[in-house]
């Protein structure tokens, strides 16, 4: 998950459905309660996510943390 100014949480799963190789389905929480689903790839130190009716999105790896299920499965973004 990450905070950021233009939208409060990023959700990065690595489920692929509909999503091309290797690019994964990620959600995207905005401050006015709205969401919206797109797919991600890690592109060195960011993760770059395509939304189709937001556009594209690029964060800083180190402003991402992990949820506790990710924390108890041992999942890093490195």
């Amino acid at each position: 998950m990450t905070s950021g100014t233009l939208f409060q949480v990023m959700q990065l799963t690595d489920a692929e459905d509909g999503c091309p190789a290797p690019r994964r389905v990620v959600y995207l929480t905005l401050w006015d309660g709205g969401t919206s689903r797109g797919c991600w790839v890690r592109e060195q130190a960011f993760i770059r996510a395509q939304f189709p009716d937001l556009g594209e999105r690029l964060v800083p790896v180190n402003d991402f943390r992990p949820t506790t299920l990710a924390e108890y499965r041992n999942f890093t973004l490195d």
